[in-house]
C-alpha cells in the first residue's frame, strides 16, 4: 500500500506544468517531523498558483530542515524544470534574500513581499 502511494505521490510531484502562472503564492509550514527517535521542526515549502482559467493549483509541497533564500532557490528551479517559464506575481513574506532569488529564477515577475516587522 505505502509503495503504490509512494508512486502515485512522486507522480504528482514530477508531474508536467503550466508554462505560465499569472499569480503564485510561496511560504513554509513549519511543523514536528519524528525522525530517528528525536521530534525536530522541519520546513514544508508549498506552492500554490493562479492559472489563467482563474483555478488554484497545488504546484508542489516540498521538506527540507529549515526555510532559506537558497531553498526557495532550489524549489523554482525544480518548477522551471517541470516547464513554468513564466509568473507573474510572487506573493511571499518577507525572507531576507527571497526577492533576489525569485528575480534570478524568473525575470520579470513582480514580488509582494510582507515585510516582517
Amino acid at each position: 500500500m505505502l509503495d503504490y502511494l509512494r508512486e502515485d505521490v512522486s507522480q504528482w510531484l514530477t508531474r508536467s506544468l503550466e508554462a505560465y502562472y499569472p499569480i503564485v503564492f510561496i511560504d513554509c509550514v513549519h511543523m514536528k517531523i519524528h525522525r530517528k527517535r528525536s521530534v525536530e521542526t522541519e520546513a514544508f515549502y508549498v506552492v500554490l498558483a493562479v492559472r489563467e482559467d482563474k483555478r488554484r493549483e497545488v504546484l508542489g509541497i516540498f521538506n527540507k530542515p529549515t526555510e532559506s533564500a537558497l531553498g526557495w532557490g532550489e524549489m523554482l528551479a525544480e518548477l522551471q524544470e517541470r516547464g513554468v517559464r513564466k509568473i507573474g506575481l510572487v506573493c511571499a513574506d518577507g525572507l531576507k534574500g527571497l526577492e533576489d532569488v525569485i528575480s534570478a529564477s524568473f525575470p520579470g515577475t513582480c514580488c509582494n513581499a510582507v515585510r516582517r516587522i
